[in-house]
């Protein structure tokens, strides 16, 4: 490990140029020796964009400094920035320091008031309006002039010559000696952000040779793209709208509308795989305007792009970095002459879904209506659902279709409630999700039989019984009747013929409908049961040997499709993660150990902790045993439910809630109780600010480090007279989430009464980090959810104004 030592203050004042800071290098807490060479040391801001370098020499005792005296350290403004150093070794090789994250200088006001005059030149923030600028003009000219002739002239009379550059990326290293139009000539551009051949570019310089756009006109297509370029980088591509082009939804000056408020951000998926396009699309009541988009990755912004309209709906893209499991935030400032408005989104991104699933459910199959369906479908997406539960899509458990001997499939059949199913519902969903990037998870039991016969392939031997003799009316029943079609017999899925056929009936159900994977339900421990030939089972036996022997066996038969497994209470949880289920998933009920906040909290963070990559989806399911039918209000207790999602957020798990409806009950299409307005607006920022923040909150090492000085905590725990935090630490970050229950008026985490309040609001808290070396910190909130920058005190402290419902607050280690 290669570190920076410091042997003096790293904290200068504005105006103070006799300041120097000192140090050394070290590796592995050995100091390097390095006398008299010449070291490089590189500044940036402390969202890690470069501003400049200056040399530094070693000297014979192999200290290092740093002196204030120098352009351009004299000029910084008041704040902190990142240091790294480089050092040219003799083989010619370069050695940087440190190894993990960048060592500091921060640079504080003198009484004078003294600016510094540096940051406000080079930022890249402050490049982009100039940038912008130039690229309105760009569009306007182009949109307006007429082409000329291709290899003669670009559009509008702007001279431009054929490219003499054959990659984007050189480009961005050159900016200002590319700054100019030009064009290409069935000619392809590496690294462009799509195929084209014929196109017009222009390239703007910022005010460093490597910070800039690049503005694209594909000729085939008349799609604009713009580059974004920082440090020698193509930030991001974004697509944006011509919006100056005639007869392009222009507004006339007198229906001009300027109302700034945003009704809707949407994006094309669910989730999204490294480097792919995303396309954005927002609503707003206006017809006229600029929307600012800033890409947060935590507290980093990627980048920035201006988007211009003169529609109700605004569109543009923007092409991902190329980092698997990320997440990011996306701030969409919509800028009129009347007022501004701000809204955000958050984006998933992973080469595979089960890195961060998030599940939501499907119940009712009996209405083709796909413009109905495409909005259920939109509204999961919104909320980065990317794995969709078919709750009860089936005919019976044991037979979920039915395929005749040439391959046709039933077109309809009513299921265990006698509801209506039809097939082109179930497909048009499956075709939904799959366009969104979902994965479509077959519901069914892992051994329920719609009868106690031995006909339709079954036999004696593949059920289970309550007492020894095998007697087929002493078959094992979660009795439904009348209410159910049928009553549900249990089969004994230890045995392989039982296996067998029960594999081959999801064979048929991949084939006739196409879903991608098989979620697995259990009823819970089912107790000592027995074998037809008398053999006992012991309760132990079927979650330590049958669970994951069933779960193997499945994998083994149906290779690629997705699988998981509902560990009802948590019975047989330890073996179940084990084996090759995509998630952690269990039913949290009071009656299996989990009646209380504490409980909840307790159990999801030993869950998570059974594994270091699987996620935990937790379906639980509030008001469930509310008194619905005598209560008017057939509304979810929104405050109940808040506080519960804000917990497991807290603890890295999510809550499985969402599909055409809230979940008040483990049979999905039970849709008695609404949202309200309220819960469905925090719900839907909640869920952005999970994916935003989800790096942080995955992390499974639960530590004791931060201290809130002024207020009770309960640490990894929760009691209801105190401030909940959830700490974790890795070997970058240091994360809490405070969850404000100080006074809640109960401890039942389901809230059947309805009667949960918000506690009141805490104020001043004073959190601290403790010994932790803290490079940078953070905060935000889910009503808020943009990253905040704060400023430790002498002992690594801070003040949080106000502790609402949910705060995070986060450190980038040294």
């Amino acid at each position: 490990m290669k570190t920076i030592n410091y042997l003096s203050n790293n904290i200068n004042k504005i105006g103070d140029t006799s300041s120097v800071v000192l140090f050394q290098l070290k590796k592995d807490g050995i100091v390097e020796k390095f006398s008299d060479l010449v070291a490089k040391v590189n500044i940036a801001d402390m969202r890690g964009n470069f501003l400049f370098s200056v040399n530094s020499v070693i000297d014979k005792s192999n200290v290092a400094s740093l002196s204030f005296n120098q352009e351009p350290l004299s000029r910084l403004t008041e704040d902190s920035y990142l240091m790294e150093v480089e050092v040219p070794l003799l083989d010619g090789t370069i050695s940087k320091y440190p190894s993990d994250g960048y060592g500091t200088i921060t640079v504080t006001k003198s009484l004078n008031n003294r600016e510094g005059d540096l940051i406000p030149l080079i930022t890249f923030e402050n490049t982009l309006q100039a940038v912008e600028d130039k690229v309105n003009t760009y569009l306007q000219t182009v949109a307006k002039g007429v082409q000329g002739e291709r290899g003669e002239q670009g559009y509008s009379g702007l001279v431009s010559n054929k490219a003499q550059f054959t990659d984007y990326n050189d480009v961005a290293q050159h900016m200002d000696t590319y700054a100019g139009n030009w064009f290409t000539d069935n000619t392809t551009i590496a690294n462009a952000p799509e195929d084209m051949a014929y196109s017009n570019i222009q390239i703007i310089s910022g005010n460093a040779p490597t910070i800039g756009r690049i503005v694209i006109h594909n000729q085939f297509n008349n799609h604009f793209w713009l580059g974004s370029v920082f440090d020698g980088k193509i930030q991001s591509w974004a697509q944006i709208n011509n919006q100056f082009e005639q007869g392009n939804g222009a507004v006339k000056d007198n229906e001009v509308n300027y109302d700034a408020t945003i009704l809707e951000i949407e994006t094309d998926k669910a989730i999204y795989k490294p480097s792919d396009v995303v396309n954005f699309s927002v609503s707003v009541k206006g017809n006229k305007g600029k929307l600012k988009v800033t890409y947060y990755n935590r507290g980093n912004i990627v980048t920035t792009t201006f988007v211009a309209y003169e529609t109700n709906v605004a569109q543009w893209s923007w092409r991902l970095p190329d980092g698997d499991k990320e997440q990011y935030l996306i701030k969409v400032e919509n800028i009129t002459n009347k007022h501004d408005e701000t809204d955000y989104i958050g984006i998933n991104v992973a080469s595979n879904n089960k890195y961060f699933p998030i599940m939501g459910f499907l119940g009712d199959y009996n209405n083709f209506n796909p413009l109905e369906q495409k909005k259920i479908m939109d509204n999961l997406k919104r909320h980065h659902i990317n794995y969709v539960q078919y709750y009860d899509y089936f005919h019976d458990h044991d037979r979920p279709v039915w395929v005749g001997d040439h391959g046709e499939v039933a077109e309809f059949w009513d299921d265990l409630a006698r509801r209506h199913s039809r097939r082109d519902v179930i497909q048009e969903y499956i075709s939904l999700g799959k366009k969104y990037g979902m994965l479509n998870m077959a519901y069914g039991l892992i051994n329920g039989v719609s009868f106690n016969e031995e006909k339709d392939g079954f036999t004696k031997e593949m059920f289970l019984f309550n007492h020894a003799g095998g007697n087929m009316a002493d078959i094992a029943v979660n009795p439904l009747k009348p209410w159910g079609r049928y009553d549900i017999y249990l089969a004994n899925f230890l045995k392989n013929s039982y296996k067998t056929l029960a594999f081959s009936r999801m064979d048929d159900v991949f084939g006739a409908l196409g879903f991608d994977g098989w979620h697995i339900d259990t009823l819970g421990a089912p107790g000592d049961k027995y074998e037809a030939n008398g053999n006992i089972i012991k309760n132990d036996y079927f979650s330590s040997v049958g669970y994951p022997s069933f779960i193997n066996d499945a994998r083994n038969h149906f290779g690629n499709k997705r699988m998981s497994f509902n560990a009802v209470g948590m019975f047989g949880q330890e073996n179940v993660v084990k084996t090759d289920v995509d998630f952690i998933y269990s039913e949290l009920w009071p009656q299996t150990g989990t009646p209380t906040y504490k409980d909840l909290v307790h159990d999801a963070i030993m869950q998570l902790q059974y594994d270091d990559e699987k996620s935990l989806i937790i379906p639980a399911y509030m008001n469930k045993e509310h008194d619905w039918a005598n209560d008017s209000d057939k509304s979810f207790n929104t405050p109940s439910v808040v506080i519960i999602d804000n917990l497991i957020m807290a603890t890295g798990a999510t809550h499985l809630e969402l599909g055409e409806h809230m979940l008040c009950s483990e049979y999905f299409p039970n849709h008695t109780a609404y949202m309200k307005d309220d819960l469905k607006e925090y719900i839907r920022k909640q869920y952005d600010f999970m994916v935003a923040y989800h790096k942080m909150l995955d992390i499974r090492n639960f530590t004791d480090n931060t201290t809130i000085q002024n207020y009770d905590v309960a640490k990894n725990d929760f009691d209801s007279n105190k401030l909940t935090v959830i700490e974790k630490t890795s070997d970058s970050f240091c994360v809490a989430s405070i969850v404000n229950t100080k006074g809640l008026n109960g401890n039942d985490w389901r809230d059947d009464d309805k009667k949960r309040q918000y506690a009141e609001p805490v104020r001043n808290v004073k959190f601290g980090f403790g010994s932790i070396p803290v490079r940078q910190a953070y905060y935000a909130t889910v009503e808020d959810p943009e990253p905040k920058k704060v400023t430790l005190d002498s002992t690594g402290s801070f003040v949080i104004d106000t502790v609402d419902k949910y705060v995070l607050v986060w450190c980038e280690k040294y």
